[in-house]
């Protein structure tokens, strides 16, 4: 059986319960994993209110009660046809993807192979648990602003709010693509950024603006 952790309606604070219904079947591709660790990301704290119904709902994945949840760390527990990846028992890590299936919120989730890799040893899964979700975000992100490893090196980046989450994983990935960045931060992570990968450190300041 698998457990879940479920939102029954729109509210805030969320309104919340613990069920069990049968472990999902497998398709072509998939794999059955067992959760160690997840996540809460704010875009689950909305959806939880309500956020997104309309939407998600073309998805199948808008309507209450809702499992939320996109990160997962965990060990995979039954292999579907066709999975060439990995083997049971392999600790892996990777992204539960909005839909009519629920999120990591469980004890088991269904998740394609492509959506996973292989879990690094040595990292404990809880910290490892923060990242998919919040990665992949920054790496849309910088495709969007149309740098890739390919084009990068020895462009000039300007990072807002490069203290924060997303910030800081930009300057990382940014530093080992060879890019030239600056980072806009608040005055206590001046030194911080720098020591991320910032080139140069510009710390944030309020400017009150009067127009007339």
């Amino acid at each position: 059986m698998r457990r879940e952790l479920i939102c029954t309606e729109p509210a805030s604070p969320p309104r919340l319960q613990v069920r069990e219904v049968p472990l999902p079947e497998l398709g072509r591709g998939e794999v059955l994993v067992r959760v160690t660790a997840t996540s809460i990301n704010p875009i689950d704290a909305k959806r939880a209110e309500g956020y997104g119904q309309r939407v998600l709902g073309l998805k199948g994945a808008g309507r209450f009660p809702l499992v939320l949840g996109n990160d997962v760390v965990g060990r995979i527990d039954a292999i579907g046809p066709g999975v060439t990846q990995f083997a049971l028992g392999q600790h892996v890590f990777g992204l539960v993807a909005t839909g009519k299936r629920g999120g990591a919120h469980a004890s088991h989730v269904v998740v394609p192979q492509s959506q996973l890799q292989s879990a690094p040893k040595g990292i404990d899964p809880v910290s490892l648990a923060v990242l998919p979700y919040s990665f992949t975000t920054m790496w849309l992100a910088l495709h969007g602003a149309g740098l890739t490893p390919a084009n990068a090196r020895g462009k000039r980046v300007l990072v807002q709010g490069a203290a924060g989450a997303l910030g800081r994983m930009s300057l990382v990935t940014l530093n080992a693509w060879g890019s030239h960045v600056t980072a806009i931060c608040s005055a206590a992570h001046l030194a911080e950024c720098r020591a991320l990968g910032a080139q140069h450190a510009v710390e944030r300041r309020r400017v009150e603006l009067r127009v007339g």
